[in-house]
């Protein structure tokens, strides 16, 4: 693997071709693209499910903070600090949503 950190794809197919080398007699060619195919699909479903939830705890965060930016009885640093921070949080929500995967 040359690119890093290694696509699902590259991951997968590293990972088949290692254990097609120690069970090659086992293993076809048909066998092995199989096998790096199903290893590429958990690690997808994994690595979105991952930032499914990261999205959540962001937009969550955004939840809490959105308030306190309109509330006319918070002083104005923390008016300010809670702008900045549901700004932050709505945008890295967006940035994970935008991602390819």
């Amino acid at each position: 693997m040359t690119h890093w950190p290694p696509s699902p794809e590259q991951l997968a197919r590293t990972v088949a071709s290692g254990f097609a080398r120690r069970y090659r007699p086992l293993l076809t060619d048909s066998i092995q693209r199989e096998l790096a195919d199903k290893i590429q699909e958990a690690i997808q479903s994994a690595v979105l499910a991952e930032r499914n939830e990261c999205i959540s705890v962001c937009l969550g965060r955004y939840e809490l903070w959105a308030p306190y930016e309109h509330r006319a009885s918070a002083l104005v640093d923390i008016r300010l600090d809670a702008m900045a921070r549901a700004n932050e949080d709505a945008y890295l929500a967006d940035a994970l949503r935008a991602r390819d995967g």
